[in-house]
């Protein structure tokens, strides 16, 4: 029964601590521009109040121990009931002027910051009450920890597959809130089931310290944390760079991330032999596989899979050693738990605060192998360089370089020679003491070189800049200026003088934005672009009218005027308006537009607090009543159609869509038009062959995304990325 106890409140505790995570990021997102930014702000707030809550439970029952900690802890839980979830959770939004991150972090701490720090100790909490138990699973309080992560790992799978698909916010926070009340009943019935064994206690206290624990068995908990926390969130970068910034997809590197703990820490640990033995080998490939996507030579789906299959070998190491070197009494098992925090905090601080601030590159995946590098067990009577392995650094060098100018092309022959190869060099690497670390070292220095070299879309010209919202990256090429997010297209134009307003790619003659904008009746006197990219749509307004621009993202506005001369060169008088579009919108009164043209990306979709109902009646209220929406949804991932559709008939309002198809310099697009005017949208259809209604039957089985629902799973573009996996052909040289 007290195992059983213990178990369901490690369980519930960790599964409500993610689930909060996700609710509450979801709930952000709307409000400060729904970028990853945000996520990120959140999960640095909520990694910091863990180590907080882990340090606090450290302390407490080490100087107090766990009979009086007890008490404090059903205090702590009480507490609570006077703040949220004893009351409703009420956000209230824009009412400082605090920086972005500054104003994320008071939020949270103020609405939920006292229940997450509460959760937060639960496990060591937990642990350290078996441990003093008369239970005979007292000898092995980890598997706790396991069961803490199995908790999380479900929080994490059932939010986007149940909860967030079926129930709104509203919803899930009653559910939550529901969930709390037992856990706190829970921790009430373990009071007076789980009793302690007081004279165990006592002897544990005077017991002796443990010569295994010194500073460099500590630091390595350390930098076996940090190393797995950095891991999860370099592929996590990765990955949110080119899919749209939803909970999905943040989900997967951190259920690895934490299935490696399950696995690890639970009551017979499941790690294999091989992957320690051949741990080298693993950081070498993903080493090279770091460089070998950005060929973008594989199905996207396949490219993932292989990433994320690389974090879970490199994760299962880190938790696997971890547990190898835990320590052997109980009474230091919230230190050992405590420094893994303190690793994992100082990782992710790193990893989503310093580098993008620091580096034009994803290079924070460098930096995790190298700290993972850093923990591997060496001989001692292994020499620390030797001549060959300094021979051996040369020759992978000159081997990837040649490689990566030969193979511009998939190869198979070529792909399985690259990994053959550099899995022999790295494993005769693992021969010197530090000749992998050496060898990542090398390859961080000259990244900017090696992405040269390995990433396609790159020349000698390319300009890149990372910010806290993705990698931009301009590159010259075929006479013709290109604007990338991460690896998606976001604009071009032509170098040569007679050619330079020329829309290109997305914006050309044939797309539905130039038949919009130049048509002979429809007339635009107040226009609003929400989005600015290269500004390639402002060639088409004249003298006689007036533009807005809504841009969340102020380097996006300096690369528009610096490297393009689109918006330079405009006709119209214009206007800028940096941050979020809803919130900037808000403050602008001045103006009813006759055409507000939606064009925000982040990496390949559009952000979806753009596309719900209480965005899209902020937008009617500024429109004129013979105004249009005009919306850019062109998506690999996403079908955005059914979500406007939806959308659109339970508002009122008329839609219709368009599709062009690319050629050259011109890239296939999908545009659709939202208006209230009957006449308008009837002219529209009557005029335009190419411009078709969009039937009910597409939206049927769509619910209406709102600010407080929206779920991106019935709208996945599943057959683009089977389509992507069938049509490939591996054996084809």
């Amino acid at each position: 029964m007290g195992n059983v106890l213990l178990s369901l409140i490690t369980f519930l505790a960790a599964f409500l601590l993610f689930q909060i995570e996700l609710i509450i990021a979801k709930i952000f997102l709307p409000n400060y521009g729904g970028s990853y930014l945000v996520w990120g702000a959140c999960l640095v707030f909520f990694q910091a109040i863990l180590l907080l809550g882990y340090w606090f439970a450290h302390a407490m029952t080490t100087r107090l121990g766990i009979e009086k900690y007890r008490l404090i802890h059903l205090g702590l839980l009480a507490a609570t009931l006077l703040f949220f979830p004893g009351k409703n959770l009420q956000i209230i939004f824009g009412q400082t002027s605090l920086p972005l991150v500054a104003d994320i972090f008071l939020r949270l701490a103020l609405n939920i910051g006292l229940v997450f720090f509460v959760l937060s100790t639960m496990s060591l909490v937990t642990q350290v009450w078996l441990s003093g138990s008369k239970l005979p699973a007292r000898f092995n309080p980890y598997f706790l920890y396991a069961v803490s992560n199995l908790g999380s790992f479900a929080a994490l799978l059932t939010y986007p597959f149940v909860f967030e698909l079926l129930l709104d916010v509203h919803q899930q926070l009653l559910i939550w809130r529901i969930g709390y009340f037992v856990l706190i009943g829970l921790n009430v019935l373990a009071f007076f089931q789980v009793p302690l064994d007081l004279q165990s206690l006592k002897v544990k206290e005077g017991g002796l310290a443990d010569p295994t624990l010194t500073r460099r068995t500590r630091l390595r908990w350390l930098l076996l944390g940090a190393g797995a926390s950095m891991m999860f969130m370099s592929v996590s970068n990765l990955i949110t760079y080119e899919l749209p910034p939803v909970p999905l997809f943040w989900i997967f590197p951190l259920s690895i991330y934490l299935l490696s703990f399950v696995l690890n820490f639970k009551k017979d640990p499941w790690c294999p032999h091989w992957v320690a033995n051949r741990i080298q080998v693993i950081i070498g490939l993903s080493a090279l596989y770091y460089f070998f996507i950005q060929k973008l030579l594989l199905p996207t789906l396949l490219e993932f899979s292989i990433l994320l299959g690389l974090l879970f070998l490199l994760c299962m190491y880190c938790q696997r050693e971890l547990v190898r070197s835990k320590p052997l009494r109980e009474e230091d098992l919230t230190g050992f738990y405590f420094i893994i925090s303190l690793g994992s905090f100082l990782g992710g601080m790193f990893t989503t605060w310093v580098v993008p601030l620091v580096s034009s590159s994803m290079v924070e995946y460098m930096w995790s192998l190298i700290v993972i590098s850093l923990t591997v067990r060496h001989d001692p009577a292994k020499p620390l360089l030797s001549p060959y392995t300094i021979r051996l650094v040369i020759y992978l060098n000159i081997f990837l370089t040649l490689w990566a100018g030969y193979f511009i092309h998939y190869n198979f022959l070529g792909v399985a020679l690259l990994f053959v190869t550099v899995s022999y060099l790295f494993k005769e690497l693992a021969g010197s003491r530090h000749g992998v670390t050496l060898v990542l070292l090398i390859l961080l220095a000259g990244v900017a070189s090696h992405e040269a070299m390995w990433d396609k879309k790159v020349t000698q010209q390319t300009w890149k800049l990372r910010n806290y919202y993705g990698l931009h990256s301009v590159v010259d090429s075929d006479n013709t200026r290109w604007l990338y997010h991460g690896s998606t297209l976001h604009g071009a134009q032509s170098l040569s003088p007679q050619d330079a307003l020329t829309p290109l790619t997305y914006y050309g003659p044939k797309a539905a934005v130039s038949q919009i904008m130049r048509s002979d009746f429809l007339h635009f006197t107040n226009v609003a672009f929400i989005g600015l990219g290269t500004g390639t749509a402002t060639v088409y307004l004249k003298e006689s009218q007036r533009l807005d621009i809504y841009e969340l993202d102020p380097d996006i506005y300096k690369i528009a005027i610096e490297k393009f001369s689109f918006l330079p060169r405009c006709l119209a008088p214009w206007r800028i308006f940096l941050g979020d579009a809803r919130l900037s919108m808000d403050k602008v009164h001045d103006r009813v537009y006759d055409l507000i043209l939606i064009d925000a990306f982040g990496g390949d979709a559009i952000p979806v607090h753009l596309l719900t109902k209480e965005v899209m009646g902020q937008y009617r209220s500024r429109l004129a009543p013979d105004g249009i929406i005009l919306i850019h949804i062109s998506n690999r991932y996403v079908k955005l159609g059914p979500v406007l559709g939806r959308v659109a008939r339970d508002m009122g309002a008329k839609l219709c869509r368009t599709f062009s198809k690319g050629q050259g310099l011109y890239t296939s697009s999908e545009w659709m038009i939202l208006t209230w005017d009957e006449k308008v949208f009837s002219k529209i259809l009557s005029s335009y062959n190419n411009w078709q209604e969009v039937s009910s039957e597409e939206y049927r089985n769509i619910r209406a995304w709102t600010d407080q629902y929206s779920s991106i799973i019935p709208v996945i573009r599943i057959e683009f990325l089977l389509d992507a996996l069938k049509n490939f052909k591996p054996f084809y040289w």
